[in-house]
């Protein structure tokens, strides 16, 4: 029946255009469903945060509270007056409540680690991924001890695992600590099983058949190689594993990495499209609605019935009954009502960022679609109605999603608005034909590449269209923000649109009051946007000192130079978000050059994400870097051609000397690799620094990458090193980073240590920071104190 409505509203509204009549912008007035499941929603979110950090008995306490808070709010909902408020409170107490619960399930699931290893059969969640220490998958155990549990399998081998697929492990079961437990804590799990390998299980069920046909459809189309066939597993499959750090950085950089995601506002693009052009066609309704449904089954059968895919198709019904029907508040009471049930039967969903991004962009559909969709019709009554449709769900999706999602990845598209009107007409045919070649591939394996290579034609064409705003300078910039801040930005931005309501006029000439206002408010936001961009680098930029910036970004290494000529990046660490955050804190956005250490991926591992957030000429490694044959410096020649180029790598031997006019940078190490540019071969930099200009050096520092004792005995023996003003020590701090001797020998004034917080190699080291204390020398780690800035001018050093 809600194909057959969706179907018949359709039909009035492609009739009404048909007649001439203009879409209808009537504002729709907010039910009391969508508030309550918005308060429901942000309470359970608050709840699942804190019990983190109150224990077992902490959210028992706040689980009982919350209960009988509730329970007396009740009698409230049958007062005359307050009702509206009164049904607020117990939303909001019921939201709290069900985290609180949630959490101290979650607690006690803790508490069953197994002490010897038994196997263990488990159904992966999310498809896996590879790490630099191995594969790991997010899984649930399915039968025996800790059934239902969630659980991090780290295992070994080169088996994928994909989600859906049931497969078994042995290991002992062990409490997941470190850096990662929060990460996990947000997905429901709090239990890690570590395995030799995996063996996959597969059953007899409806779901083993599902995940065989999604398995065998993205191991067919990812067997082809090319970026288009990769695009076609993303968008049909969900599955990001083919897509290469160049197309990935391309979307990022473009504003547009939600279309690789299946969401709520996906679907609802690629059924629009569907409904438009079975209209054009004429299809009868009763072979229209059952293509429409086979539409989404297929995207339920191809992401293996993943329970964001389902909620994601839940909502797309949401979205397209408010985008064609007359009757827009039922949808939002809808849309309320969804949210409600999903973070009721799992109260982890409230924490999630696909859930997140995803109910926003539904949200706007559902409120700002048809405002849109006016504003589109009178602006483009030339462009074709599938067209106009599809701009107008993709500019309403991003209306409260946008500015959260950029706070979440610490990166703003500068050039989203108008790679989202190239991309929107795209977008659908390119879902559709990847859902066709996904669904052959899959069940008919033996079909000819051929024949599915048709369909690879929009989504190769969206691809080169993606990379061609992304290769716009300046087509992105990093952002550090707080995801709440943005949250509240975002929801202060739709309130006004929705206070304002700017409906275009009745006369093409004229213009009301709202979109007079609106236009104002428009012209004030992009005039801050550019200023911001213009003005954030002098505003950092303009201090003149040289410096020496300690970024913190984790458990990795990243040095940012300043000289009063040049700015270069020593390493980027691993974690592209960290990173990004750190580059807008100090208001980055070029950079002369990048140096890498050596090819540890905690060293490197967001070079290539450095695409399309700052401006890059060239990257430079140690010579022997460029021919060493190992898979790591393999993968970091490649990263750095994805940033720069093959004609941007450039090769740094000892002796070579890179002048930034107030700083100059002179290699010392490594003369040869020995360690197949392991941590002994990392480039070990000399920072002179001239802070007053008379050409003599006033400070010196030193930039060790990770080489450690033995390499700094070696160049205080040569003579080429003597006492610093500051050190970075090597290795993180480890044990083996310097000795007693060498330490004298530099007597550091400052010494500086880039290392995570509670990070699992316990750096840095006791013996480290003993010789250290004993030297006199005051150390700074990221850990504890963030960002470092060491400050030099012809005053002194500062640190802060």
């Amino acid at each position: 029946m809600a194909w057959q409505s969706l179907y018949a509203l359709g039909r009035r509204l492609r009739k009404g255009r048909e007649r001439g009549d203009a879409p209808s912008g009537v504002r729709p007035s907010i039910p009391l469903a969508l508030a309550a499941g918005l308060a429901f929603w942000a309470a359970c979110a608050c709840a699942v945060s804190a019990g983190e950090h109150l224990g077992a008995g902490g959210c028992m306490l706040l689980a009982l509270g919350c209960a009988a808070a509730a329970l007396a709010a009740l009698p409230l909902l049958r007062a005359p007056r307050g009702a509206y408020a009164a049904a607020m409170l117990v939303a909001t107490l019921a939201g709290a409540l069900n985290g609180a619960a949630g959490s101290a399930m979650l607690h006690a699931q803790g508490e069953v680690p197994t002490a010897e290893a038994v196997p263990f059969v488990l159904r992966a969640v999310e498809d896996g991924s590879e790490t630099a220490y191995g594969r790991r998958v997010l899984a649930q155990v399915e039968e025996g001890f800790a059934a239902g549990a969630k659980v991090q399998v780290l295992f070994g081998g080169d088996a994928d695992v994909l989600h859906g697929q049931r497969f078994v492990a042995e290991g002992s079961l062990q409490a997941v600590s470190g850096s990662s437990a929060e990460f996990l804590w947000g997905k429901g799990c709090v239990l890690q099983l570590r395995a030799q390998e995996v063996e996959h299980s597969p059953g007899q069920g409806v779901r083993d058949a599902v995940a065989a046909v999604r398995a065998k459809a993205v191991e067919r189309i990812g067997s082809r190689g090319g970026q288009d066939a990769a695009l076609v597993a993303a968008l049909a499959c969900g599955w990001r594993g083919s897509i290469d750090d160049e197309l990935s950085c391309a979307f990022k950089a473009a504003g547009l990495s939600h279309l690789i995601a299946v969401s709520g506002a996906h679907l609802s693009l690629v059924v629009a499209f569907a409904s438009a052009v079975l209209g054009a066609l004429r299809c009868p309704r009763a072979a229209a609605v059952p293509l429409q449904a086979a539409l989404i089954l297929s995207f339920l059968l191809l992401s293996a019935a993943s329970a964001s895919a389902v909620r994601a198709s839940i909502m797309a019904f949401c979205a397209m009954g408010s985008f064609f029907a007359r009757r827009r508040p039922s949808s939002l009471s809808a849309l309320g009502v969804c949210m409600m049930v999903f973070v009721a039967l799992d109260p982890f969903v409230a924490v999630s960022v696909s859930f997140a991004l995803s109910t926003l962009s539904t949200l706007g559909i559902v409120l700002f679609g048809r405002l849109f969709q006016c504003w589109i019709a009178r602006a483009m009554r030339w462009a074709p109605r599938f067209a106009r449709d599809a701009l107008a769900l993709t500019l309403a999706s991003n209306v409260a999603a946008t500015l959260y999602g950029s706070a979440l990845f610490s990166q703003l598209s500068l050039v989203a608005p108008v790679s989202n009107v190239v991309a929107a007409p795209l977008f659908a045919p390119s879902c559709i034909g990847s859902v066709a070649v996904s669904l052959l591939a899959g069940l008919l394996p033996d079909i000819p590449w051929e024949v599915l290579q048709a369909g690879c034609v929009f989504p190769g064409i969206l691809a080169r269209a993606v990379r061609a705003c992304a290769a716009v300078p300046y087509a992105s910039v990093a952002v550090s923000w707080s995801p709440l801040a943005a949250l509240a930005a975002s929801g202060a931005i739709a309130a006004a649109l929705y206070r304002l309501w700017p409906v275009p006029a009745a006369q093409p000439q004229a213009r009301t009051p709202a979109c007079r206002q609106l236009a104002g408010v428009a012209a004030v936001c992009a005039l801050t946007m550019l200023l911001g961009v213009a003005v954030a680098p002098g505003l950092f930029g303009g201090d003149r000192c040289a410096q020496m910036v300690m970024l913190d970004v984790g458990q990795g290494d990243a040095i940012l130079l300043r000289g009063s000529e040049a700015t270069v990046l020593v390493d980027t660490g691993n974690k592209p978000a960290l990173l990004r955050q750190a580059l807008a804190r100090n208001g980055v956005t070029s950079l002369d050059a990048v140096v890498i250490t050596h090819s540890d991926d905690d060293h490197f591992g967001c070079l290539a994400d450095l695409k399309g957030v700052v401006q890059v000429p060239s990257v430079m490694v140690a010579e022997d870097g460029l021919s060493c044959p190992c898979a790591s410096c393999e993968t970091l020649r490649s990263d750095a051609e994805v940033l720069v180029g093959r004609d941007g790598l450039v090769g740094l031997s000892a002796g070579d000397r890179m002048e930034m006019g107030s700083m100059s940078l002179e290699v010392l190490w490594p003369v040869a690799y020995c360690h197949e540019g392991g941590n002994g071969d990392s480039l070990c930099l000399l920072v002179l620094v001239d802070a007053d200009g008379d050409g003599a050096t006033d400070y010196r520092g030193l930039l060790t990458g990770d080489a450690e004792r033995g390499e700094l005995a070696s160049l205080v023996q040569a003579g080429a090193l003597g006492p610093l003003d500051v050190l970075k020590v090597g290795h993180h701090g480890s044990k083996n980073a310097l000795d007693e001797r060498t330490v004298k020998s530099l007597d550091p004034t400052v010494s500086l240590i880039s290392c995570g917080e509670n990070n699992r190699y316990g750096h840095p080291s006791a013996e480290a920071l003993a010789l250290l204390e004993e030297a006199g020398s005051e150390v700074f780690r990221t850990d504890v104190h963030g960002d470092v800035a060491c400050r030099f001018d012809s005053d002194g050093m500062e640190v802060r």
